[in-house]
């Protein structure tokens, strides 16, 4: 309880601060926690019950007895002293069992009392006798005191403050969700009676404790920004969401955040059932709305009068509900629990959910955008792949199955289970295929037999490759570990391969899905560290994909000069191997590290390499390795500021390939043209980049990138860019509406690429309300993009009303424009 408490510090130690203050005063100060459902307030008095146990000074001296979280039999203040007894009953049970039992049996006799006068004297005298015999201030912890003030006598509140102002041994420490009126009415018994502490949300780094609490996983400060938005800095609902999270990425979970708010279905209906009808469908209305309404909105919604629907907002600002912004002109109400509201949407109609799932993707491209692999984005993004190797793996089971004599029982019943198993992997039900190849590791796995021992191997690593592909990194590693353990030390060729494979995929998911670029690092040379010149080509061909690994590792950790040599190390060892898949893969990483640590020279050398070597050839494989290399040539050439020589690189590109009838060329082609025309732009040849994006979209407009978008989209952002550069205002107007043209609102990487280049227009100055006005032609393409029109539309002055979520990321996008305005500012 006390490791799991990570929020709320500042808050218990107030209230510690009032009970510590409490033990030798002869007047008691009581304590009431506000806040909304959800906010800590039950998890705060557990956490205070713990440290009366666990603290030496409070301990001898407080005693907690915590109420159920209703006191639904509660009506007088004899119902109250009962309970207190039936609690107290139960709090003393564990260190004076003899005590409780004598408790017990005084309720148990009280219980049964008619006369409410007699039985509130007999239970409040067996209440502090319990606290003599204890020798200890009773700490009454009661929650929802605004519901149990609400069902009880008239005199209810009057006798109670009466015995909490002269009887220094109880102690009230009291929760309620809101400020209700009693509290600051001056003729109720406990106007300015309690020391209130007020839960307020959660802020960014109270979220993120939380989050890293739950998961055990660290995250960034920028990635738990778009939860605690979400959830409004909520707890409850970031322990709901964080439990859910379990085991996938932050992307993984933003994909699934609809589904998980769909699922809750029950938790959600369970606020609005606390609500009166009419209440509810005010409440409703808000929600529907979703952004701040003036009362005449929200009327007109609920179809009601106005002044009814004035009054019941003000129970439901009474009941924290909702909130009230008093800044303009007229009062604005929105839903205090901001899911709620996107609950609302996905559950009323279909169009709405789409709204919402536009906002969450865009939330994702914004806070959390995809890393693309490399200088070269998604260009050898199967290198990325645990499933790479699934070939090999066939291999290995097709040779178990195969030999000299006949295929005896028990090999064919290894091999009927990886056929089902694969097939169920085919269709897609990766957890029944988990549970065949289990059954084949518990039929097999002792076995002595190579042949079976391969079948086990090849079913491990296969489980494993399931296991990532479910989101269960962690598990994935164990059983790779397995197969390490099992087979590391065997000499036949294919259990050598099923280990270098387990490690390679080890050290891939370790990189590619934890970060954990060391453990990685490790992984990959444990591969090279196995290898030897004895060694059959597949094999090597691992080796040499764990070189790349290695070198990749080294790169992640800022180790240039480390991930330089294991590419050399690679080169020099496998010169001699026809490796047509590594090599300009190497010969590329090889370039881009150069280009980081300044090796001018070396650049070019090393990314030439197999385009000499491999030597003029039609065959495609070969073409793509060539593409490839002198793509990678020129970035970084790039990098080490020779445009000339990149530009070459790329004029090269499209002269061998621009033309060619093998579609798969076309996007390096285009890549290549693209990348000039953006070398030409900070060049400041600004003409010449316009002719070159002209060129693009003519020949390879339509042809898209690795992530899927089309090249002449992306070359239109730097005819854009090139366009103000020149003053042709006219036609950036045409660039910008041709570009909200082609948005695809449902693309990541596009809305991505807005984010990217929308601020840099505005920075190099285009107008932000030109650029919002053509972002909102199309409203289903600007409400992909809202959190983004917003920001703009509130850079040119103008207020705006839109759901709390869209304002803060608007928030956000602001000040990061303002971050790099800043940056840009000090650079020159």
């Amino acid at each position: 309880m006390i490791e799991q408490f990570v929020v709320r510090q500042a808050e218990l130690d107030i209230v510690l601060e009032v009970l510590r203050g409490n033990i030798d005063s002869p007047s008691c100060q009581h304590a009431l926690l506000v806040a909304p459902r959800g906010q800590g307030k039950t998890m705060l008095l557990a956490r205070v019950a713990a440290e009366l146990r666990t603290d030496e000074n409070l301990s001898t001296n407080l005693f907690a007895v915590r109420f159920m979280e209703e006191s639904l039999e509660v009506f007088t203040l004899a119902d109250f002293w009962l309970e207190t007894l039936f609690h107290l009953a139960r709090e003393t049970e564990p260190h004076d069992p003899e005590l409780s039992r004598e408790l017990r049996q005084a309720y148990d006799g009280l219980a049964d009392r008619y006369d409410a006068t007699l039985l509130e004297h007999q239970a409040f005298a067996t209440v502090m006798d319990a606290a003599d015999r204890l020798n200890r201030k009773l700490v009454l912890m009661v929650e929802n005191l605004q519901g149990l003030f609400r069902n009880v006598d008239d005199d209810f509140g009057w006798k109670l403050r009466k015995v909490l102002q002269c009887e220094p041994q109880i102690i009230l420490l009291g929760t309620a969700t809101s400020r209700f009126a009693a509290l600051d009415d001056a003729t109720q018994p406990f106007f300015e009676f309690f020391r209130m502490v007020v839960l307020e949300p959660l802020d960014t780094m109270a979220c993120r404790r939380l989050w890293e609490m739950i998961g055990g996983k660290p995250i960034t400060q920028r990635e738990i920004r778009p939860l605690e938005i979400l959830t409004g800095g909520n707890p409850r609902l970031l322990v709901i969401v964080g439990m859910f999270a379990r085991h996938r990425s932050f992307h993984q979970l933003m994909e699934a955040l609809v589904g998980l708010i769909d699922g809750y279905t029950e938790y959600f209906r369970g606020h609005l059932d606390v609500l009166a009808k009419t209440e509810c469908r005010v409440y409703l209305a808000v929600i529907d709305l979703w952004q701040p309404s003036t009362a005449a909105e929200i009327a007109a919604r609920a179809r009601m009068d106005i002044r009814p629907v004035s009054t019941l907002l003000g129970r439901l600002k009474e009941r924290r509900v909702i909130n009230i912004d008093n800044s303009g002109p007229k009062r604005l109400y929105f839903a205090s629990e901001r899911l709620y509201c996107i609950y609302y949407k996905l559950r009323r109609e279909r169009n709405q959910a789409g709204v919402v799932r536009l906002l969450l993707q865009f939330m994702t491209a914004f806070y959390a955008p995809r890393e693309f692999a490399g200088l070269l984005h998604g260009f050898w993004q199967e290198m990325e792949s645990t499933s790479r190797f699934q070939p090999l793996i066939a291999e290995a089971v097709a040779e178990s199955s195969r030999g000299e004599e006949a295929l005896d029982y028990h090999r064919k019943v290894a091999n009927d289970l990886m056929v089902e198993a694969q097939q169920h992997v085919w269709s897609g039900r990766l957890k029944k295929a988990v549970a065949v190849y289990n059954e084949v590791t518990k039929r097999f796995g002792d076995s002595s037999r190579t042949k079976l021992r391969q079948f086990v191997a090849a079913a491990l690593t296969d489980m494993a490759n399931c296991r990532v592909r479910l989101g269960e990194p962690e598990r994935a590693l164990s059983i790779w570990d397995e197969v390490v353990t099992r087979f590391g030390s065997s000499s036949a060729p294919k259990l050598k391969q099923m280990v270098v494979i387990a490690l390679l995929n080890k050290g891939t998911t370790l990189r590619s899905d934890l970060n954990d670029f060391p453990a990685a690092l490790a992984a990959f040379e444990s591969v090279i560290a196995r290898s030897d010149a004895d060694d059959d080509q597949k094999l090597m061909v691992l080796v040499a994909n764990a070189m790349v690994g290695k070198a990749s590792a080294h790169q992640a950790l800022g180790q240039h000069v480390e991930a330089k040599a294991a590419f050399d190390e690679m080169l020099a060892m496998y010169a001699s191997w026809d490796l047509h898949v590594c090599e300009p893969e190497v010969a590329m990483h090889n370039g881009a590290v150069c280009g980081q640590l300044g090796e001018t020279a070396s650049v070019p050398r090393s990314v030439d390499a197999p385009v000499h070597r491999n030597g003029a050839g039609d065959n495609e494989l070969y073409q793509e390795q060539v593409a490839l290399a002198l793509l990678g040539k020129g970035i970084a050439c790039g990098l080490l500021g020779e445009a000339a020589s990149a530009m070459s690189s790329y004029d090269e590109i499209a002269a061998r390939f621009g033309t060619s009838e093998n579609p798969r060329l076309w996007k390096f082609a285009a890549k290549a043209l693209l990348n000039k025309g953006r070398e030409q732009l900070k060049s400041s040849r600004h003409a010449d980049a316009i002719e070159t994006c002209d060129n693009l979209k003519a020949s390879f407009g339509d042809v898209p990138d690795p992530n899927g978008i089309p090249f002449g989209w992306q070359a239109d952002w730097t005819r854009a860019m090139a366009l103000t550069a020149l003053g042709r205002t006219a036609s950036v107007m045409d660039a910008l509406r041709s570009l909200a043209s082609g948005f695809i609102p449902e693309s990541p990487p596009m809305v991505e690429a807005m984010l990217t280049h929308v601020p840099e227009l505005i920075a190099q100055g285009v107008h932000p309300g030109d650029m919002a006005q053509v972002m909102s032609r199309d409203p289903r393409k600007a409400s992909a993009l809202l959190p983004l029109v917003v920001a703009l539309r509130q850079l040119v002055g103008e207020t705006v009303r839109a759901p709390a979520e869209v304002m803060e990321v608007a928030a956000d996008i602001l000040e990061l424009m303002g971050s790099r305005d800043q940056a840009a500012e000090d650079v020159t």
